[in-house]
């Protein structure tokens, strides 16, 4: 195991442990617990892992939820925008507008994520493609038939009914909260809440946006007693 080689004292541990609740990054905690940043580090990758692997199972939701689908990320953002301007200059505007919708695409990871709108638990999958071969598997996992469905007027949802489910559907290009008051904003509050704690570390790798994002997932789940739920995943 590679944390063999990172032993360190129950003292420094738990200092390091107290800063990962706190949400604050390795580098700090490095300093606060007196370690090499390199060691905290791996400890922290380690305690992501724990949360990616307790959080790998779909809950099962029922009653009234919440879906929608939002991109993380940005490979290559000075790439990514040289090879836009690239395009911009010899296509159409109108065929360079969908070349570049595809190219953003490309460079960033998207979310799926469904949220029980009476207990606030929250479910996310990173997908590869938003078709309803995809999303349909992982809705069909997690909400229970007969549930109420609301999401946006992406198209992909339009067979929601016939799967057993009640669906209400909001056009976010005209309003998030409808003449009857039927809104998808609990899944947005979410969404607030990934982006705000993602920024602070001035970009993060790919291959380890799944575990971060997962991380998002299990503080919004454990807000309340978030140190505990850790405990009882990590124990040295």
């Amino acid at each position: 195991m590679i944390l063999r080689a990172s032993r360190i004292s129950k003292k420094k541990y738990n200092a390091l442990l107290k800063c990962f609740v706190l949400d604050q990054q390795a580098s700090v905690a490095a300093e606060m617990a007196k370690v090499n940043k390199n060691t905290a580090g791996l400890w922290y990758r380690h305690w992501r892992e724990a949360i990616y692997a307790a959080t790998a199972r779909a809950p099962r939701f029922i009653g009234v939820v919440e879906m929608d689908q939002k991109q993380f990320g940005g490979r290559g953002r000075k790439r990514m925008q040289a090879l836009l301007k690239r395009y911009a200059k010899v296509l159409p505007h109108a065929e360079y507008l969908k070349k570049a919708r595809e190219i953003r695409k490309e460079h960033k990871t998207t979310v799926f994520g469904i949220i029980e709108r009476d207990t606030q638990r929250v479910y996310i999958h990173t997908i590869k493609r938003e078709d309803k071969r995809t999303l349909m598997p992982i809705i069909r996992l997690v909400v229970q038939a007969g549930a109420t469905i609301y999401t946006d007027k992406w198209r992909g949802f339009a067979d929601l009914k016939i799967d057993g489910y009640t669906h209400h559907s909001i056009n976010h290009s005209e309003e998030y909260v409808d003449k009857k008051g039927q809104h998808a904003n609990t899944i947005e509050s979410f969404w607030s809440h990934a982006d705000r704690r993602l920024k602070k570390f001035n970009g993060i790798h790919r291959t380890t946006l799944p575990l971060h994002l997962k991380e998002c997932e299990f503080r919004w789940n454990h807000r309340d007693d978030f140190e505990r739920a850790l405990k009882a995943l990590v124990q040295k």
